[in-house]
């Protein structure tokens, strides 16, 4: 990994805190925030693990 670990996951708490707000109102599902945060998780790291589930 190319950056420090703590500030990937201050990022990754802070994007879950945002997409809840999308899940409330409803403009996104579960699966679809899951997806959103594994994206980010294979986008910083560059691990291919990391993949969209369903």
């Amino acid at each position: 990994m190319a950056g420090d670990v703590w500030t990937l996951v201050r990022s990754f708490v802070a994007l879950e805190d945002g997409y809840a707000m999308d899940l409330l109102v409803g403009s996104a599902t579960a699966q679809d925030i899951e997806d959103r945060l594994l994206d980010h998780a294979r986008i910083v790291t560059g691990n291919a693990a990391f993949r969209k589930r369903g």
